[in-house]
C-alpha cells in the first residue's frame, strides 16, 4: 500500500501526547489510499501499521475509527511481535488469529479511549 501523508496540527499534537503517557504511536491523515495503483480510499477508515508503529486515518474516519486503531497499537504494546508473529503463519492458521486478535482489540477499545481522553486533555484547546 502506498499513502499519501497530510499530518494536520491536532493529529501531531496527538501523537505527541500519546507518547507522553507511554504510548509512542504515530497517527496520520491520509487523503488517498493505493493499493496496486487503485485508489480504494473509500474501503478503508483506518489502519494501523505494527511495522511503522503508525496509525493512519481517512477522511472517512471518525473518532471510533480512532479508538479502534489505538487498540491494535496496545495490542501490540501489551504482546510485542505479535503481528509479525501472525504474518508468518500459514493462511488459515493467519485467519483464525486475526480472529482472535480483532476479539483482543475489542477488549482493549475501552482503554483506547480513556488513553484518548488523557492525552487530549494535553493538548491545549489553542493549539
Amino acid at each position: 500500500m502506498v499513502f499519501t501523508y497530510e499530518k494536520p496540527k491536532f493529529l501531531k499534537k496527538l501523537s505527541e501526547a500519546l507518547e507522553a503517557i507511554g504510548i509512542p504511536v504515530k497517527i496520520y491523515k491520509v487523503e488517498k489510499v493505493l493499493l496496486r495503483g487503485k485508489d480504494v480510499t473509500k474501503f478503508i477508515k483506518g489502519k494501523y501499521s505494527p511495522e511503522r508503529n503508525e496509525i493512519i486515518l481517512t477522511p472517512y474516519a471518525d473518532k471510533h475509527t480512532l479508538v479502534h486503531e489505538l487498540a491494535h497499537a496496545l495490542v501490540e504494546y501489551y504482546n510485542p511481535g505479535i503481528y509479525e508473529e501472525v504474518a508468518q503463519l500459514p493462511p488459515k492458521k493467519r485467519t483464525e488469529m486475526g480472529i482472535k486478535i480483532e476479539k483482543m482489540v475489542k477488549k482493549y477499545e475501552d482503554e483506547a479511549r480513556e488513553i484518548l481522553e488523557e492525552a487530549e486533555e494535553l493538548i491545549s484547546p489553542e493549539e
